[in-house]
C-alpha cells in the first residue's frame, strides 16, 4: 500500500486511503464517479460481484447464462464469472437483487465460496 499512487478519491478518509490507493492501482475497486469512491456509503449486491470477481480473478465465458433480470450490462460479466465459478447461484428466482445493500451474512457466504473454490 505503500506505494500505491493516490487514486485521486476525495471522499475516502485517510484512514483508508492507502487501502484504496493500492485497491484501486490493482484494478480490483473503481469509484463511483470521477473522483468520488463512495466510502460512506453501502455497497450493493452487484458492486460485490465486481469486486470478488476483480480481487479473486474469476471470468466468464458467457453473460447470457445470467438467469436473473436486473443485472445490468456493466455488471454482467462479474455475475457470470461467480455463476460460472459457483460463487453464486440463482435462487429460483427471476431477481438477483442486484441494487440491494449486502448483508454481512451474504458478504462472507460470497467470500467463503471465492476463497474455496
Amino acid at each position: 500500500t505503500e506505494n500505491a499512487p493516490d487514486s485521486g478519491f476525495t471522499d475516502v478518509p485517510e484512514r483508508g486511503k492507502a487501502a484504496v490507493n493500492a485497491l484501486t492501482q490493482a484494478g480490483i475497486a473503481f469509484g463511483k464517479a470521477t473522483g468520488y469512491f463512495g466510502s460512506q456509503e453501502y455497497l450493493t449486491r452487484a458492486e460485490l460481484t465486481a469486486l470478488i470477481a476483480r480481487g479473486f480473478g474469476f471470468s466468464g465465458n458467457s453473460t447470457s447464462a445470467i438467469p436473473y433480470s436486473d443485472v445490468n450490462s456493466r455488471f454482467s460479466p462479474f455475475v457470470a464469472a461467480l455463476i460460472e465459478n459457483e460463487v453464486i447461484f440463482s435462487n429460483g428466482k427471476n431477481t438477483f437483487g442486484s441494487d440491494l445493500n449486502v448483508t454481512r451474512g451474504e458478504f462472507a457466504l460470497f467470500i467463503y465460496r471465492a476463497v474455496y473454490k
